[in-house]
């Protein structure tokens, strides 16, 4: 959410999960020549920067340094900085698409109790890292992948403090996918609620396994 808020043109997202960053295309395109930086920069509570930093460092990325000030330094130097939107789709809309895939990141059990017909399921806290492969394969997806959550606010997600902080498991990982540069990804405000205002059906059932047709 911070990244799409505001970030330094061209700069990579790379989130820290615990010491694991988010990197669904490895980090070997960082190794350089020993002459050329890697500046990770980023302010939040759990100093995320230094240990991005450190993990690349002991990957053996050479050049690695932190941005002394962070954005708010850069913007001060005129950086070129700018925001990212997250696009939205209403529910009445995603009710006509025939090209999409609909994710939802709620827990499983959420998703058995109820879900958007044909839905996969990707449960997403902001804590832990989706499941790679299933997260990888929606980056490559060429259809248009509607995302959604919770209905409502997630008091466990929401911060007073922090406004711009989600507070749907579903615009989170939407966040997530726009952040690493997919185009086609579209949060769905309101979840299952929202379908079923527009009139749309839930179907209960816990997920296929992997492979299953």
């Amino acid at each position: 959410a911070a990244y799409l808020a505001d970030h330094i043109v061209g700069a990579q997202s790379m989130p820290m999960y615990g010491t694991t960053p988010n990197a669904p295309g490895g980090i070997a395109h960082l190794k350089r020549p020993f002459f050329q930086w890697v500046v990770v920069y980023g302010t939040d509570e759990m100093q995320s920067a230094v240990h991005l930093a450190s993990y690349l460092r002991q990957q053996g990325i050479s050049g690695t340094v932190l941005l002394e000030g962070d954005l708010t330094a850069w913007k001060a130097a005129k950086g070129a900085h700018g925001k990212t939107t997250l696009p939205t789709i209403a529910a009445d809309q995603a009710r006509t698409l025939k090209n999409v895939v609909f994710v939802d990141a709620r827990p499983t059990a959420k998703y058995a109790e109820g879900h958007l017909p044909g839905a996969l399921s990707l449960p997403f806290n902001g804590l832990v890292p989706p499941e790679p492969k299933a997260f990888a394969r929606l980056l490559a997806e060429k259809r248009t992948v509607v995302l959604y959550g919770v209905e409502g606010v997630d008091e466990e997600l929401a911060d007073p403090e922090n406004p711009q902080k989600p507070k749907d498991v579903g615009r989170l990982l939407a966040g997530e996918l726009r952040a690493l540069g997919k185009t086609t990804v579209r949060w769905l405000p309101g979840g299952t609620g929202a379908w079923e205002d527009a009139g749309g059906k839930l179907v209960q059932g816990t997920p296929k396994p992997r492979g299953a047709k």
